[in-house]
């Protein structure tokens, strides 16, 4: 409806890692729109508590049955990264942007344990998602649409089995890598002809 156009990589075998955690970077509100368009089947999204509470938005993640993550509140944390753990084992993959939030800058921020807390409970696989494009197309704190495409990317699913929960922060750096790799390789030609109409994708730095 508003003019965006999403070109995939990398789905081949999506539905043969079910259940997983879907764990992507977050520049945008448009990733939302663009990963229920793209991801397979139904899915449940990790979600700060903060947004159930906004008018309409909140009732809507309340009804679906979307997951709220409490921050700053370790007993409450738990209790929801649980609740994440028993949706996963019951075969609901999930969805989380493991940065807490969207980056305002472009930059692939520190990301939080509570995901990767919750692949390792379930020895479910969590698959890398780089979104590139959505940045310029609604940056954040606008409510101004661009029309123009995103490119999202599937890296490999990062296996959990064996691991234990004091691996957790191992898993995190994996997947954060990984996810700075896809996001690189997969805007560097997007950046060149950005660069032809005098605009430019912003480049992820793996540092924090």
């Amino acid at each position: 409806m508003v003019g965006i156009r999403v070109r995939v990589h990398g789905c081949e075998g999506l539905q043969q890692c079910e259940p997983a955690i879907y764990a992507a970077n977050h520049l945008s509100a448009v990733d939302i729109p663009v990963l229920y368009s793209e991801i397979p089947g139904q899915f449940r999204i990790m979600a700060k508590k903060l947004l159930f509470r906004y008018p309409f938005l909140g009732g809507y993640l309340k009804r679906s049955g979307q997951i709220s993550i409490v921050l700053g509140d370790a007993h409450a944390s738990l209790r929801s990264l649980n609740r994440a753990g028993d949706a996963l084992r019951k075969g609901m993959p999930l969805v989380v942007f493991p940065e807490g939030g969207r980056s305002a800058t472009g930059q692939l921020r520190e990301f939080m344990a509570g995901a990767f807390y919750v692949a390792i409970r379930a020895q479910a696989p969590v698959v890398p998602v780089a979104i590139v494009g959505s940045y310029e197309l609604l940056p954040i704190n606008s409510f101004h649409v661009i029309p123009g495409v995103v490119e999202l990317a599937f890296g490999e699913p990062v296996p959990t089995v064996g691991l234990r929960l004091r691996d957790s922060e191992q898993l995190s750096a994996r997947v954060r890598q990984q996810i700075a790799e896809l996001y690189e390789s997969h805007a560097a030609s997007k950046a060149s002809n950005k660069m032809s109409e005098g605009t430019r994708t912003p480049v992820i730095s793996t540092q924090p």
